[in-house]
């Protein structure tokens, strides 16, 4: 019990306010529902506020981002590099993640790329038979509002997920 730490974090919250520019028309009497129309856009901005501070935040009076490597936060020697090169992501480097992650958490698994990250990954082809001619592994939804399915998982995308492909960086989450 020596190794445990208490107070490591301190959780404060922090105010995040956004503004929302409305016209005189649009409050006019009229068939747009004004009300319904500023509740999506501060949806949104608070939504891309919060999901750009989840992701590469740094801690300091920000969430710690998950893309973000940080002793306070979870250890690097999780990350999974096996399997791809230095520049680009492979079928087998996608199966080492895949199956570094435990059973039991497969039925919420998602993966995370940016979009520059999911096309590199809708174009990788596995091997059938060695003749290079193999099948995509990328599975594209064929129902309105399922993802798309890499390896069996749903794929989400994000503009803050790095897209720098180089040796050493995170390029994505499952």
């Amino acid at each position: 019990y020596s190794t445990m730490a208490f107070g490591k974090r301190d959780l404060s919250p922090h105010p995040l306010a956004k503004r929302i520019k409305v016209s005189k028309k649009l409050l006019r009497p009229s068939a747009l529902p004004a009300e319904s129309l500023v509740l999506e856009r501060l949806g949104y901005k608070f939504g891309t506020t919060e999901e750009n501070a989840f992701l590469t935040g740094n801690g300091v009076q920000r969430p710690l981002g998950v893309f973000t490597a940080s002793n306070d936060g979870i250890s690097t020697g999780r990350d999974v590099s096996t399997g791809n090169t230095a520049t680009a992501m492979t079928i087998d480097g996608l199966k080492e993640a895949k199956y570094t992650l435990k059973p039991q958490y497969w039925g919420a698994a998602r993966w995370m790329f940016h979009r520059d990250g999911v096309k590199q990954l809708a174009k990788i082809k596995d091997d059938t038979g060695g003749t290079g001619l193999g099948n995509y592994i990328w599975q594209p939804s064929v129902v309105v509002g399922e993802p798309d399915r890499l390896l069996n998982f749903p794929v989400d995308m994000s503009e803050f997920a790095p897209n720098t492909f180089t040796n050493g960086r995170e390029v994505g989450l499952l």
